[in-house]
């Protein structure tokens, strides 16, 4: 394949042009995981939980939360990048406070 790559230029832009398609589709997904969820049944003590009036099972939406920080840190990095303060010194900085007694 790599070979073809170098070899076939036309190749490897095709190639390149499915690669960014399929990397869409997945920031696609992630975004739709994050944002509108899944519908999942509501488990309670390893049993599935009925309503009480209906009978029918109960379900709730569930979000991504780790998939929204991941796409927050993408797509807005100059405000939700993390963030280190690293001392040139090597010498580590504590701050106790009063709540900090019991330590």
């Amino acid at each position: 394949m790599h070979r073809w790559r170098a070899a076939e230029p036309e190749f490897a832009e095709r190639w390149d042009d499915a690669e960014e398609e399929g990397i869409d589709a997945l920031e696609q997904e992630a975004r739709r995981r994050a944002i509108e969820g899944d519908e999942e049944y509501v488990v309670s003590m390893g049993q599935l939980v009925r309503d009480p009036k209906t009978g029918e099972y109960l379900t709730t939406r569930k979000r991504s939360d780790g998939l929204m920080t991941l796409l927050l840190k993408a797509h807005r990095p100059e405000k939700f990048r993390e963030r280190y303060d690293v001392q040139q010194s090597g010498n580590i900085t504590m701050n106790i406070t009063k709540d900090d007694d019991a330590l």
